[in-house]
């Protein structure tokens, strides 16, 4: 712990020092730059809010070539980041329909899937989802998670794909991806300057927090540098509970203390020709403290959970934008990375009964992952016909380790101690190795209004266990498992029809795939005369395939998007508990593959805007899913929600009110005790929020914000926060009653 505070107190201390930097050069310069709004036009070219044509910088950092702004993306710009005032991926559900964040597993969820079977990646570098697998969340402490490992302030866009984009995206991409890309160094120099800057400071009531953030950017020549610091601490995010106390009766929430700290630095070199190398440097720390109220009853006393959870990473980065049609390519990218995730909980009480004294439990959860991935863009023409090609892939190595450690006054003489299990790992160290190669072919006709898109992606994975002490230890051991690799070509076909122009209708089919990751594999926690909770080395992957039509229209100024889509799982892989005489109490709960999954829904959203300064836009996603062979709901389908939003741009001020609905969720697996299926059912809801921003005309680039959520003090669950399987009430899970929030940001 003193190891984090000294990080902590490191990362404070420098986002002090380059606050204090960039006002001192504010004040000195004599020709402050207002950093306009900036967006791209069709042609790449990128203009300025105040029509001013800057240089065609591509900085295309985890954003491959295929991934660009097709029909299925959706970009959230840093600007609307800034203006929704977002500070946390728990808000990601206020930006697009059918896109939520689970804050029960840590998990994002698109069209009703999460967990693993999203993919998460910041500047095209994968974030595996972790979980410990054989203990719950449900008491506050952290057991899964790592793809939450984000500090928004750091993002300049948030990279959407819905569904299954097989000739892109490889394992873990069958709900679909949410990329991250950072802030980098040009992102903050206007035309003609050599420097820029960015400066934040916030508090939220949610979770009465605060936070200081800075990023400073420079130029010398043709290289370019980003240094960018952010530091948070705050409390437990309120909910709308009225019982204190001790016990699973509590419903107010578990009081906490947390402090968050991140650092990102950039360095771009230009070369001539449309080439860009790039080296990055990424560190974010996550450290809190709680007192698990819920879990003191007559048997534990002064139940505390510590959880410290980190993320470094290292890449280098080239990308080329070809200046001339006769190169070699139209665009290029390629990342080599290193990166490391560590997820730690400790728990600790003082046991009253047998065997009472201190008690003290521990999962450490590490992965760390390397490899290389990327792709070429390059268009030719046969027959006259126009063929855009992206040719691409990745190759990765990966390590998953898991070790839960304890201490107790247990000994052999009372029952209750081989329920506990501690000191051991729970699965082997796992090492894998992932191999991916896709090719897309956008073919062009009727002069490019209709485009015509076939994609193909192979998959080979190898899930290795790796004997250790600490597993062997393990009180269920039964010997060392066998590798799982397996192997799947996933094509997809995709029709694009501009009816008019900014009009177009699409049509795709795409097959997915996601292999078993390590705990569906390795798990193995229990021990005989209780029960068993074990993985299966012999589980195939998850396959799909999915169906989606929509239309697309419009532009910045009006825009409408509708999708309807129709997705089908084959061997899902879930769990199945059957009685065993080996272990009388629990029986064995072991990974399975399900024969048949389908999930569909529909999708639709609209903005426009009044050249008067008038605005409005609405979202609205619904999706419905069931294991088709065994007739049973999934617990992780969201309920039917919609956000209306309108609001005034004065150009200097303005203001919002927005609007969210959300339906109730009825439909909830009836395998569950009446009990478990009475607390995931959730009632409808509505929510009112109110922004306003300003920027004074005596400070160029100043942005003040203010923001009162759920106006009305509205009690309101939000389905997917809530645990499957939990002792506490459904109370415990309410969202916030009525918070404010209070924003400055100076960009020069």
């Amino acid at each position: 712990m003193d190891f984090i505070h000294r990080r902590f107190q490191a990362i404070l201390a420098g986002t002090a020092a380059l606050t204090l930097l960039s006002a001192t050069a504010f004040a000195q310069s004599t020709t402050p730059v207002h950093q306009a709004q900036t967006e791209e036009n069709g042609n790449g070219t990128v203009v300025s809010g105040d029509g001013t044509v800057l240089d065609p910088i591509l900085v295309t950092a985890g954003r491959p070539g295929a991934m660009g702004d097709t029909v299925l993306t959706t970009t959230i710009p840093r600007e609307e980041l800034t203006f929704r005032q977002i500070d946390n991926v728990n808000e990601i559900g206020k930006l697009a329909p059918n896109v939520d964040f689970n804050q029960s597993n840590g998990s994002f969820n698109i069209r009703g899937l999460d967990q693993g079977r999203v993919l998460t990646t910041i500047d095209g570098i994968r974030l595996p989802y972790l979980r410990d697998g054989a203990r719950s969340s449900a008491t506050g402490a952290n057991y899964a998670g790592g793809v939450n490992l984000i500090d928004t302030d750091m993002l300049s866009a948030i990279d959407i794909v819905k569904g299954a984009d097989s000739s892109v995206f490889g394992s873990g991409a069958l709900g679909g991806v949410v990329a991250f890309r950072t802030l980098e160094p040009e992102d903050l120099i206007a035309p003609g300057k050599v420097w820029g800057g960015l400066t934040k400071l916030s508090f939220d009531s949610r979770d009465d927090s605060f936070h200081a953030g800075q990023a400073l950017a420079s130029r010398i020549n043709n290289t370019y540098a980003l240094v960018q610091g952010s530091y948070r601490f705050g409390e437990e995010l309120k909910n709308q509970g009225k019982v204190g106390g001790t016990g699973p009766t509590r419903t107010k929430p578990n009081p906490e203390d947390y402090e968050l700290g991140a650092f990102l630095g950039k360095i771009n070199h230009h070369v001539a020709g449309g080439h860009v190398f790039g080296l990055t440097g990424e560190i974010f720390r996550r450290d809190s403290d709680a007192k698990l109220l819920t879990s003191e009853t007559a048997a534990y006393d002064n139940y505390r959970a510590s959880d410290v959870d980190s993320r470094d990473r290292a890449s280098l980065s080239y990308t080329f934008n070809a200046e001339r049609q006769s190169q070699w390519a139209d665009a290029a990218y390629v990342v080599a990375y290193w990166q490391r995730q560590d997820l730690n909980t400790i728990t600790s009480a003082t046991r009253l009964t047998p065997p009472a004294g201190p008690y003290k439990r521990g999962s450490h959860l590490e992965s760390e992952i390397y490899g290389v991935n990327g792709n070429v863009v390059k268009t030719l023409f046969f027959q006259g016909q126009p063929h855009e090609f992206t040719v691409g892939g990745e190759l990765f190595g990966s390590t998953y380790e898991q070790f839960a450690h304890g201490k107790d006054n247990c000994n052999p003489s009372i029952p209750t101690c081989a329920f506990l299990h501690a000191n051991q790992a729970d699965s082997p160290r796992v090492v894998g190795a992932t191999l991916g190669l896709f090719i897309e072919d956008k073919i062009g006709f009727m002069a490019g209004r209709m485009r015509l898109i076939p994609g193909i992606r192979f998959d080979w994975y190898e899930q290795t266990p790796k004997s250790t002490p600490a597993f062997e230890d393990n009180a269920a051991y039964m010997g060392l498992p066998p590798a799982n690799s397996d192997s799947a070509f996933s094509p997809k076909l995709r029709l694009e029809f501009d009816v008019r122009p900014a009009v177009t209708l699409y049509a795709q089919w795409a097959q997915g795939f996601r292999a078993p990751d390590p705990v569906d594999l390795y798990m193995n926690y229990g021990g005989l005369g209780t029960y068993l909770r074990k993985g299966n080395p012999d589980l195939k992957p998850e396959k799909s395939n999915g169906f989606e039509v929509g239309l697309r229209a419009g532009d910045r100024d009006l825009g409408l998007k509708i999708s309807l889509f129709d997705n089908y799982y084959k061997d899902f892989i879930d769990t199945e508990t059957y009685p065993s005489p080996l272990f009388p109490v629990g029986g064995i709960t072991e990974a399975i593959n399900r024969d048949r999954v389908r999930i569909y829904g529909a999708e639709l959203t609209l903005h426009g805007r009044h050249a008067s300064g008038v605005h409005g836009w609405a979202m609205l996603g619904y999706a419905n899913g069931k294991d088709t062979k065994n007739d049973i709901y999934l617990d992780t389908i969201p309920p039917f929600k919609a956000v209306f939003g309108t609001g005034y741009d004065a150009g200097w001020w303005g203001t919002d009110a927005i609007v969210t609905i959300a339906g109730p969720r009825d439909k909830v697996p009836d395998d569950l005790s009446e009990a478990a299926q009475k607390k995931l059912k959730t009632d409808p809801y509505a929510t009112v929020d109110l922004t306003a921003w300003w920027k004074p005309q005596a400070v160029d680039g100043l942005l003040l914000q203010a923001g009162v959520f759920n106006l009305f003090d509205q009690t309101y669950v939000d389905a997917l926060n809530v645990p499957p399987a939990t002792s506490l009430s459904q109370a415990y899970f309410t969202e916030p009653g009525r918070t404010f929030k209070l924003t400055g940001t100076l960009q020069f």
